[in-house]
């Protein structure tokens, strides 16, 4: 047991992840991957396709790294039908139902249930595979200058992965370097604004309608149609907790990138909290297309209070 755990370990170093970055990009604790890996306890059924595709293996092999001679089996059954809707919706869609049911100890019958059991019709809005939500690792200062997460944008991930997830979307969490130049592989949502990586500058580029711009260190939207420039309104000292961020949706050879960019960290999850809000009616206005917006919020630390639409919709 031992030394195959010691060999999930050094599975994870050979992709370049700490026992925290993994833990972050899989949603749980350090504590859990350390348990883990010293063969305490076993990840769960719903983490290990996640986990599969953050150490880039397959779960057959993933299966070899944690133990021999057992089944891939969710105890819990609400655990089993939310992996057979992962496996359902990527790459072994077109694997026969009875061997998935095998996989995963359910019957072919539960398992052709949850096939045809539809997803809203929005759930194209974010693309028709697993999601990658990737935010950036800022540039901090405490003896030693080293990246790390706001806990707004740690924030804002969790929102959207529990957006993915009510429209049967399986996701992935990824970081965005400060040098980043390109989105995730893949549908994608980027967190990310032009001072934070040039990605963020490279997707406002592609926005015919709006952008962001600084001027004197302070950074605000930009309306391209009218010239006008709007600021965040949390940088008035009399509106400390309100800001301002925008959101474009991308198609990209064929694939979603959804863009989100708070003036400040703050305001990217209160673009999710628009978002959220008003994704049927976007939806049904834009389908397929790109199309970019802007909106104000207020919030009292990590909770939302207000979102308002501000800029938009452009339809490109």
């Amino acid at each position: 047991m031992a030394s195959r755990r010691r060999a999930l370990a050094e599975r994870r170093k050979t992709v370049g992840h700490t026992q925290e970055q993994l833990a972050y990009l899989l949603g749980v604790e350090r504590s859990t991957v350390v348990r883990w890996e010293a063969g305490a306890t076993d990840p769960l059924p719903w983490c290990r396709p996640k986990l599969a595709r953050v150490l880039a293996i397959s779960l057959d092999e993933l299966h070899d790294l944690l133990t021999t001679g057992e089944t891939i089996k969710a105890k819990q059954p609400g655990a089993r039908s939310r992996l057979a809707g992962e496996l359902l919706s990527v790459d072994k869609a077109d694997e026969p139902l009875d061997e998935i049911a095998a996989v995963l100890g359910l019957t072919k019958g539960r398992i052709a249930q949850i096939k045809s059991t539809g997803p809203a019709p929005e759930r194209a809005f974010f693309g028709m595979r697993p999601v990658t939500v990737a935010i950036p690792l800022r540039v901090g200062v405490a003896q030693r200058e080293r990246t790390v997460i706001a806990a707004e944008d740690s924030a804002t991930v969790d929102q959207l992965e529990a957006v993915l997830a009510g429209h049967a979307l399986a996701s992935s969490r990824g970081t965005i370097a400060p040098r980043t130049t390109e989105p995730p592989a893949g549908d994608a949502i980027v967190v990310c604004g032009p001072k934070s990586a040039p990605v963020g500058a490279r997707l406002l580029d592609r926005d015919p309608c709006l952008g962001m711009v600084e001027e004197d260190g302070a950074w605000a939207i930009l309306d391209r149609t009218t010239g006008r420039r709007h600021p965040s309104p949390g940088d008035d000292p009399a509106q400390p907790s309100s800001d301002i961020a925008y959101f474009a949706r991308h198609v990209i050879d064929g694939r979603i990138v959804l863009h989100i960019a708070g003036i400040h960290a703050a305001g990217s999850l209160g673009m999710v909290h628009y978002l959220t809000r008003h994704l049927a009616e976007l939806s049904s206005e834009f389908g397929d297309d790109p199309f970019s917006l802007s909106a104000t919020c207020d919030f009292d630390g990590l909770t939302i209070t207000r979102s308002a639409l501000t800029l938009g919709p452009y339809h490109w």
